[in-house]
C-alpha cells in the first residue's frame, strides 16, 4: 500500500491564466505510464495533443507516475 508521501499532491495553479500539461514520458509497453505535470502560462506558446477524462464516482482500480509519485485513477483515462 502506498504511504502518503508515495502519492502525487495535487499542487495549485500560480494563479489566473495558467494551465496544467501532461506530459507521457517514453516506456516500454510493459513498465508502469509515467507522466510529468507541469504548469504554463496560458499565453506560453506551449504545444500539445488534447484527450478527455471524465470524472465521476468509479472507483480509481489503476495507477500511473506523475511527477515520480503514485497517481490512482479509473480505467476510463
Amino acid at each position: 500500500m502506498d504511504t502518503p508521501q508515495d502519492q502525487y499532491h495535487y499542487t495549485p495553479l500560480p494563479r489566473q491564466g495558467w494551465f496544467r500539461l501532461l506530459t507521457i514520458e517514453p516506456a516500454e509497453a510493459s513498465q508502469v505510464i509515467s507522466c510529468r505535470l507541469d504548469h504554463y502560462e496560458i499565453d506560453s506558446s506551449a504545444s500539445y495533443e488534447a484527450m478527455s477524462y471524465t470524472w465521476g464516482d468509479e472507483k480509481s482500480t489503476k495507477s500511473m507516475l506523475v511527477n515520480g509519485k503514485r497517481f490512482h485513477l479509473r480505467p476510463n483515462l
